[in-house]
């Protein structure tokens, strides 16, 4: 069998030119500028200014919102439209 190449030298060589293939092509694209994305305030809520949120879950009608340093955690149930802490534990 003299005269052939084993089957992983070749996997191995196509690998190489594709990979050649590839970087040729992403290295001639021209560089795009990232599309600009507005935001837009649809609603604003009352909330506790001091509180340091570290998490927010909306469900079953009330948000739930972690807060707290360490050592100081809270999790508390929000009555969204008026901003009451319906329920909280520390």
């Amino acid at each position: 069998m003299r005269g052939r190449a084993p089957l992983g030298g070749i996997l191995a060589l196509l690998a190489v030119l594709a990979g050649m293939v590839l970087a040729a092509r992403c290295s001639a694209a021209e560089p795009q500028e990232p599309r600009r994305l507005r935001a837009r305030v649809l609603a604003s809520y009352p909330h506790d200014g001091t509180a340091y949120t570290q998490g927010l879950l909306w469900y079953a009608g009330y948000l739930f919102e972690s807060t707290g340093q360490y050592g100081a955690s809270r999790l508390r149930r929000i009555e969204l439209g008026s901003g009451e802490i319906v329920q909280e534990v520390a």
